[in-house]
Parts: structure tokens; sequence; C-alpha cells
């Protein structure tokens, strides 16, 4: 289920967050690794977190959608966003007029498509100045009927993503209308609500969970943060989730530290940037509303003994999407790398497998390093015998000797059973030997 951009690296790799301790801090507890002292590795010996620069303010609005964040400061470099052209701007959302909102969605959606069309109407073209100059060469026509053929679905498909944004938009407006009988207010109504659907993945929003608890200890688990708690939903972020795993598996006490429950419903959540070279703290606060279609998200970890549902999962993978600019946003893939930096303000680097060893791996979990581990994108045979999915990101669990032999252990974000989702079955792959480890994973993202 991964999206993840590996090809501009042209290779899959492992990522690791450069350890910031100077030695000597203890084994981070796992079910791996028996010492069960987390120490503080970062605090005590990392001057380079403690001398970054203060949390940038999240503005209020920031907590309804990125495009009120920027309507407020229209020069917001937190949002990162990959989809903001999707949002109606400021003008839009301070206008009286509803056509305004709806001319907005229109012409924003004919961009979208329009390299598309003008690339397909380019090849057509060179496909009937071929068609001219061989006219006995009937594959010339044919193809030119291929490309008309796909360029008026792709017009279809803009056509049809124009009607059901417009239809989403009315339905606010409407709704507003009803309401309050005024349509000036009800233009400004509905445009915010149209913004807000944009942000939870064109889809109406519903709570999380009814009972929630931002940590628990579920059946089985020797703390409260676990690996397991990350069930990666529909939504193709899974290099995002394996890098939370990855977080809980090493620094447990990292996670507990990056989220404040305010005591209202909403969590505030510290994450890291980079701004002209230098790592910057930035806040996103959310509450537990996620998207209430079949692009799941994570919902929950672990229920405790009171019933209360664990959310720390939800709110991490919420925030980063606040971050971005939207569910959407995240889902259109993206690097471990990127998202652990993100999580910890450390940068992580690459490197072949061949200079990746079991004891390297061993030391940096050793170390308290998160690391994640992906898989090529095309298929390999040896992948389905270790049960990998191609271009997935895994956590690193650690290493186990089996049969005298060193052994890579890799958990699935996907997590185990979920009865909702009919493809997740026990998704852990098998240990992978170290002899063999360059077959499924060519390259490592380490530090």
């Amino acid at each position: 289920m991964s999206v993840s951009l590996r090809g501009v690296w042209s290779g899959v790799g492992l990522y690791s967050v450069k350890s910031v301790s100077s030695g000597g801090a203890p084994n981070p507890a796992s079910q791996l690794v028996n010492n069960e002292n987390v120490g503080n590795l970062f605090e005590s010996s990392a001057p380079s977190w403690t001398k970054l620069n203060n949390p940038t303010p999240t503005p209020s609005s920031l907590l309804l959608s990125p495009a009120a964040a920027l309507a407020e400061n229209p020069n917001n470099k937190v949002l990162e966003a990959n989809n903001l052209n999707q949002f109606l701007p400021p003008s839009v959302l301070n206008n009286d007029n509803p056509d305004a909102a709806r001319d907005f969605i229109r012409n924003s959606n004919n961009e979208a498509y329009q390299k598309t069309i003008n690339s397909l109407s380019l090849v057509t073209r060179l496909f009937k100045m071929m068609a001219a100059k061989h006219p006995n060469d009937l594959k010339w026509r044919v193809l030119i009927n291929v490309m008309n053929q796909l360029k008026d679905k792709v017009v279809a498909a803009r056509d049809k993503q124009t009607e059901n944004a417009i239809a989403q938009f009315d339905k606010y407006y409407n709704a507003a209308l009803a309401n309050s009988g005024n349509p000036a207010q009800a233009a400004k109504e509905a445009s915010a609500k149209y913004n807000e659907w944009i942000f939870y993945y064109n889809s109406e929003s519903m709570e999380a969970t009814t009972n929630p608890t931002l940590f628990a200890t579920g059946a089985g688990d020797s703390r409260p943060i676990e690996m397991n708690d990350v069930k990666q939903g529909y939504l193709d972020d899974c290099y995002f989730m394996a890098a939370i795993a990855a977080l809980a598996r090493s620094r447990p006490d990292w996670i507990e530290k990056m989220i404040r429950d305010n005591g209202n419903g909403t969590y505030t959540v510290t994450f890291y940037r980079e701004v002209n070279k230098k790592t910057q703290k930035v806040e996103m606060t959310v509450d537990l509303k996620v998207p209430s279609n079949r692009k799941r998200v994570n919902l929950s970890g672990d229920m405790n003994t009171l019933g209360e549902s664990e959310v720390w999962p939800t709110v991490l993978e919420k925030a980063y999407a606040q971050y971005k600019g939207s569910y959407a946003a995240i889902g259109l893939g993206g690097t471990p790398g990127d998202a652990l930096f993100t999580l910890t303000g450390v940068k992580s680097s690459y490197s072949p497998t061949s200079k990746v060893s079991a004891a390297t791996i061993e030391k940096y979990l050793a170390a308290g390093r998160p690391m994640v581990v992906g898989t090529p994108e095309g298929e390999k045979k040896a992948l389905g015998e270790f049960g990998l999915h191609r271009w997935h990101d895994y956590t690193v669990q650690g290493v186990l000797t089996i049969n005298g032999e060193k052994c890579l252990i890799l958990y699935n974000p996907w997590g185990n059973e979920d009865p909702l989702i009919p493809w997740k079955e026990k998704t852990d792959p098998a240990p992978i030997p170290f002899s063999r480890l360059a077959e499924v994973l060519p390259n490592f993202w380490v530090s």
C-alpha cells in the first residue's frame, strides 16, 4: 500500500534518525532488545535538540482547515501542501457571491487537467504527422484514435470531478441558506465547509472514537506506546505510518513528549521543518475528526481495561496531514526520510545494502535510532517468498539469529487482522536472512 516516491533515488531505502547521543545510552525496550531502560538520550547529550528556534504559533483557524490559516497569513510557510490549489483562496472565502466559489472550482479543475490534455494533444499531432508521411501505414491512424479516446476520457474525468465538487459546495450552500436565509452568509459558510471537505480527503468528517485516551497499554504490551498501535488504513501513507511505528519502537518517550493533550478534545503536536538551512519547531493543533469514507486512517491503537481507545497514531497522522495540507496530500506519497525529519528534526541518509550489516543495525537499534526500510516498485519473486509487498515501507524491529544465520525482522504498518479491511491478513513479513537481503532491499537509508 505504498506510494512512496522512491524512484527519485533510483532505489529503495532504510531510513534511520541519526543518533545525537555521545555514547553510553542504554538499549531501548522492545520485543527484540531486552534492556528496558530508555534513558534521556536526546535531552541529556544533544544540545542540537535544545537550540532549535522557538515554536511557530499555530493560527487558531488551522484547527479547521489549512486554507483558513492561509486566509490569516497568505505567506504561511508551515503549509507545505501538494494540493493547496484545491482549496478556495481567501478572496473566495470572503466573497458574498456563491458563483465565485463555483467559478474557482471549475477553473482550478481545468488547470489541473490541462497539462495532461496538452500532452495527449501533442502526441496526437506527432502521430498525425507520421500518418501524413506514411499514408499506407494504418498503425498511425490506430494510435491517433487511441490518443483521441484517452483525451476524451481525461476530459470526462475532469468534468465529472468538477461536477461532484460543485455539487458538494451547493449542498453546503443550500443547507446554510435554509438555516440563515442570508445568501451572503451562506456563501461564506459553504466555502469554509467546502475547504474542510477537501482537507478530509473529499469526505464528510466523523469522530475517530467516542471514548479516546492518548496512550493505553493493550493486552500483551509492556508499555503504552508500541509499534503494534500503528494500523495503517486505506490512505497510502505507509512511509509515515512506518516512521511513527519506528519511533514507537525506539523512542516511545519522544512520542509522549511531542504530543500535548489540551484537555478540550484537541492535541498539539510538535514537528520540525527546515527554513534557510536551520531546523525549527512547528506546532500543529488537531481534533479527532477523520475521514469517514473508505479511505480510512489509523483510527485507534489499543483499548485499555476501562474501554478507552488509544489515539496517538490518529493524532500524529492528522497533524501530519494538516502540516502537509490535507489527507489527500499525504496520501499522494512521500518518503520515510522526510517523515522522520518532520517527527524528530534529525536528517537521515542513504546507503547501499553492502554497507549495512547485521551488527550495524543492532548498533543503531541499541542507540535508539528509528529505522524504516522499503521494498522496490517492481515485482520480485523473492518479495512474495518473504511475505513482502512491493513498493511498501516497513519498520525495522531488530535482528534475530535463526538456524545460525542473522535475519532482519520487520513490522508492517498495516498491523494485523482488521475485519473492516478484507485484504489485511497477518501481515508481518518472514525473517529475512542477511545473505539474501540484497534480493529484496537493494538500498538502505541510514545515518
